[in-house]
């Protein structure tokens, strides 16, 4: 039996160094290329053809598969017998032509179970035997192989586009780090660095240091600066993403095109000054808190938002809206926070949403109140906040018609800087709600 490139792979691949112009990567006199899955091998010259083999460590003389170069130099493949490109991990024997004739291209081609086995785990590394028989059977069942060269494809493209980022970053933002000491960037470089491997991870469902074991869930601190890659690769398993800024001049650019299955989208200051059209293609999307962003509504966007009918939970606190964003086909909501937006009106549709249970409206400029908040049933169990907003006398009229001619079930209550409206009788803080992924219970 032929040699599996598999064998050869090795695991300290994190203390080579870069690769010359050949694409080798020098280490005490031995050389270790990287293959287009993104595992490397020792190589060493064979002394019959002079073509490059994977060898073990423990061998004189090399034994493993013969590899060539791409075009650029930087990734390997195996080769055949041709000499032509051969994809990772598939041998003849692992072929079989479903019938002679025009049907018997490759693509048509059967592939064994043992050979798209080996490609999946190539791929995805951080699966487990139960996953990658479900993968398998989920996304392969029809045609395996045209589905495993577009992945091993986007493995290679991810990485590509990872180094491009990691190059250009420095002068996305020329003026973001000028004056920075060369202690400061190498820092900077680092950090990008650490976020690409942590991207690199999560796409192969590897663990993520900090975060245990790769499952549907990617969540990091942002510590450089300048802009969010933009990848063509899709991480279509992950449905929980979280972000958080450390550094304001972090953006988001079109970074989440990447992740079209988010149920859980979480972003704190991450600037994304108008919102990314892909949030409205999250057909999924459950929990939406966008915190700090600089985000204003325009009326395309705030008519695209209120569409997104799957939300239980909308949390654009402490962004410039400008424009109270529409509710009302939004009918599963629960909570939404609204606190210093810089709107001026409540929020269209809410007597509409029967689960609606907590509003906050803080901080904001909201002067008058129509009679459409007063169809709310004052027996629903909804705590409103309006501290801190410049009521008029009409609005405070309105509210305490309402409240006062109540039921006695009353369950409805509303919260203002005037004392005759405060008539919540408990000890319930404005800040005892957590508008995190867990409160959707």
């Amino acid at each position: 039996m032929p040699p599996v490139l598999a064998d050869f792979w090795i695991s300290a691949a994190a203390k080579l160094p870069a690769p010359d112009a050949q694409g080798f990567r020098i280490i005490k006199q031995r050389r270790y290329i990287e293959l287009t899955d993104g595992h490397f091998v020792q190589v060493a010259k064979d002394p019959v053809t002079g073509d490059w083999r994977a060898m073990l460590a423990s061998e004189l003389v090399p034994s493993g598969p013969l590899l060539l170069p791409d075009q650029h130099r930087r990734y390997w493949h195996p080769k055949d017998s041709n000499g032509a490109h051969k994809i990772t991990g598939v041998d003849e024997a692992d072929v079989e032509t479903f019938a002679p004739g025009p049907s018997s291209a490759l693509s048509s081609r059967l592939i064994s179970q043992a050979s798209v086995e080996r490609r999946v785990r190539a791929l995805y590394p951080g699966l487990a035997d139960d996953e990658v028989s479900a993968f398998i059977g989920d996304r392969l069942h029809s045609d395996p192989h045209s589905v495993l060269v577009r992945l091993e494809k986007e493995s290679v493209a991810l990485r590509e586009e990872l180094k491009d980022w990691l190059g250009s970053a420095r002068s996305t933002h020329p003026g973001a780090e000028s004056g920075l000491s060369a202690e400061a960037l190498a820092s900077q470089r680092q950090k990008r660095e650490k976020f690409s491997q942590d991207l690199l991870a999560i796409w192969r469902r590897e663990s993520v240091p900090g975060q245990g074991s790769a499952d549907h869930s990617f969540s990091t601190f942002i510590d450089f600066s300048g802009e969010l890659p933009h990848l063509s690769a899709r991480f279509e398993w992950v449905t929980e993403l979280v972000l958080t800024a450390r550094n304001t001049e972090v953006s988001s650019g079109r970074f989440l095109d990447s992740f079209p299955n988010v149920r859980y989208l979480i972003l704190e200051s991450v600037r994304m000054e108008e919102f990314s059209p892909a949030i409205f293609r999250m057909r999924d999307l459950q929990h939406l808190i966008l915190n700090g962003n600089s985000l204003r509504l325009s009326e395309n966007s705030a008519e695209g938002l209120s569409r997104i009918e799957t939300l239980t939970l909308l949390d654009l606190r402490e962004n410039p809206l400008g424009i109270a964003p529409p509710v009302g086909f939004m009918r599963g909501l629960r909570e939404l926070f609204l606190r210093d937006c810089a709107i001026d009106e409540l929020p269209s549709g809410m007597e509409r949403l029967p689960a609606l249970t907590r509003v906050d409206l803080r901080e904001n400029d909201i002067s008058i109140i129509g009679e459409e908040l007063f169809d709310i049933p004052d027996t629903q169990n909804l705590y409103l906040d309006l501290r801190d907003n410049p009521l008029g006398v009409v609005a405070r009229e309105r509210i305490t018609h309402y409240l006062e001619n109540a039921s006695l079930d009353r369950k409805v209550q509303i919260r203002s800087d005037e004392d005759g409206l405060d008539v919540a009788d408990s000890s319930e803080s404005s800040d005892s709600s957590d508008s995190g992924v867990e409160s959707d219970t």
